[in-house]
């Protein structure tokens, strides 16, 4: 059950998409790199489906179709999710929040994060979540001034991690950690 602050953080997430791709991620050299790494970490683990959170506009949905049959992409953004059902047609979309997913019989091989675990007030209990939906996770934080990535790489620190990068540009003024972790 989500509480007021948390609902709030998800408006105002919605609010954002009223601007298509406002995080920049067509066009920037550093999304490109992050997301290339973060396709490689995808193949190092069985990845036939795949389930992925906070997938906003799609954009690393599609890269996620060219490994995978059968990608599940979820987001709170009813906006996000309607930009991504036209860009995406390989996929199959939801508006649902994290704690909304359905657990599965069986586990999705794959669970993706990019970015969206520092949005959440409870992320022990979403990492706990996690552990429910998938076997394998890949996760991306943006660390420069954002403390709730700093949390979420505290309780991911008790999952046993397979593989990091921490991937910088100066001239975007982006610092993040791309990471493979066993659920």
């Amino acid at each position: 059950m989500t509480d007021d602050r948390q609902e709030n953080i998800y408006k105002k997430l919605e609010a954002s998409f009223h601007i298509q791709d406002h995080w920049n991620f067509e066009k920037s050299d550093f999304e490109k790199k992050r997301f290339e790494q973060m396709l490689k970490f995808c193949n190092y683990v069985p990845h036939k489906t795949i389930l992925e959170i906070g997938c906003a506009e799609g954009h690393f949905t599609k890269y996620l179709t060219k490994i995978s049959q059968s990608v599940t992409a979820v987001d709170v953004s009813s906006i996000a999710i309607e930009y991504a059902r036209k860009k995406v047609l390989e996929a199959t979309f939801k508006v649902l929040k994290l704690e909304e997913i359905p657990i599965p019989e069986e586990k999705y091989d794959l669970v993706i994060c990019s970015e969206t675990l520092y949005y959440l007030l409870d992320q022990k209990g979403a990492i706990d979540y996690l552990k429910r939906l998938g076997k394998n996770l890949v996760t991306s934080s943006f660390l420069m001034t954002n403390w709730g990535a700093y949390i979420s790489e505290f309780y991911l620190a008790r999952l046993h991690p397979l593989k990091r990068k921490v991937l910088y540009s100066i001239p975007e003024r982006k610092l993040t950690i791309v990471s493979l972790w066993e659920l």
